[in-house]
């Protein structure tokens, strides 16, 4: 097609348009259709009746559309949980396994300076603690029939893989959810609700009489991230020590973009903290680096949206406009004592055949999370609260 003749005829039907005033009538209709000739259009005897109408040239114009070979699907949210990335995943526990169970021991054991005749020796023992929990199994299913398929190849569209990665998501966002908040009626717990989080306080009150960081001055910003930091080491007497604080979007948003003052250049909230935790030469955390991240779900508003999403209606979720705003502060690098547990991947069963359709089933489990010992994970509420 000659893409200037085509141009030509609608450039001559618009300044025809034009001059009569009309937006159907073409003066000089001959002459469109000779370019439309020109630009390699095969045109009929009916061509001398054609309309050259809005409606009649956008058919034409298909002709230059450029139209993209590959697909465009929507994006969805990060799932931290599925993927690893928010604490380890473990896999360990088989996927027919009903429960899983682990057990906790603590010593109880002193000495003392020995005498010469030492009788009655202080005697080591232990004392134990079996912690049990049930997995689950989550399903779906996604189908097409034999006339899908003749239409997905017809345009080229790979069906079978865009469902099977539909419903492979819906698993992960199951995945994703039990693992913060548990399993209601199935004694599962999630990493913002666990009965193992016993150190829980709030925000300090600042000068402007709010727990909220907005209303704080940098420095009062500052001890809060300090008090949630170095509670987990103090708790634990040193044995624990954290490694990711996690908060909401727009509580990260306001400590990366306020600045300290006056004086201090561009140093920002958190720029400062990055600095003072980064491990070099820090004792109050035994030399670990801490790493400040995003979790969405500790925004109320969220949360409490995540909430309305269950498909039981039943689920806790305790992040409220009364706590405000989360923040967490927690090891993920010791997958021993923090984990969340997947007895099973989601994993696509044989095509069952029924009639002209095919159905294809999916499966994965969970087992909630695994929190060993209480000094694992630390959290602060308050932090950014509902507008007065």
């Amino acid at each position: 097609m000659n893409r200037q003749c085509f141009t030509k005829a609608l450039e001559s039907i618009r300044t025809d348009a034009r001059r009569d005033g009309s937006t159907t009538k073409i003066a000089s209709r001959e002459t469109a259709l000779e370019w439309l000739r020109r630009a390699g259009f095969s045109l009929g005897e009916g061509a001398r009746d054609m309309r050259t109408d809005s409606e009649s040239m956008a058919a034409a114009s298909r002709q230059l559309e450029h139209v993209y070979s590959e697909f465009y699907e929507v994006e969805y949210p990060e799932l931290p949980a599925s993927t690893g990335e928010l604490m380890p995943i473990d896999t360990s526990v088989p996927d027919g396994a009903k429960t899983w169970t682990y057990y906790l021991y603590e010593a109880d054991a002193v000495a003392r300076i020995s005498g010469q005749f030492s009788t009655g020796l202080p005697r080591a023992t232990l004392r134990g603690a079996e912690v049990t929990r049930q997995t689950i199994t989550f399903e779906n299913e996604f189908a097409y029939t034999t006339a899908d398929l003749r239409h997905a190849a017809m345009a080229n569209i790979p069906l079978d893989s865009m469902l099977g990665a539909a419903a492979k998501r819906a698993h992960d966002q199951a995945f994703h959810r039990v693992a913060l908040w548990g399993a209601w009626g199935k004694q599962l717990y999630g990493l913002l609700n666990h009965p193992n989080i016993t150190y829980v306080q709030a925000a300090a009150t600042g000068t402007g009489g709010s727990t909220a960081f907005d209303t704080k001055d940098p420095d009062e910003v500052i001890a809060d991230f300090t008090s949630l930091i170095t509670s987990a080491a103090g708790i634990s007497k040193g044995a624990r020590f954290v490694t990711r604080v996690l908060m909401s979007r727009r509580v990260y948003e306001y400590i990366a973009t306020t600045r300290l003052g006056v004086g201090d250049g561009a140093a920002t909230i958190l720029s400062h903290l990055q600095t003072v935790w980064s491990g070099r030469d820090n004792k109050l955390n035994s030399g670990t680096a801490i790493e400040f991240a995003i979790l969405e779900e500790l925004n109320y508003v969220t949360a409490q949206e995540e909430a309305a999403a269950w498909t039981d209606g039943g689920q806790a979720v305790d992040v409220t406009e009364d706590t405000g705003d989360i923040m967490l502060a927690y090891c993920h690098t010791q997958p021993s004592r923090l984990a969340v547990v997947r007895p099973m991947q989601p994993t696509l069963h044989p095509i069952q055949a029924h009639g002209l359709e095919f159905i294809t089933p999916v499966e994965s489990g969970h087992g909630g999370v695994k929190m060993v010992e209480p000094p694992m994970v630390a959290r602060m509420e308050g932090v950014w609260l509902p507008a007065a």
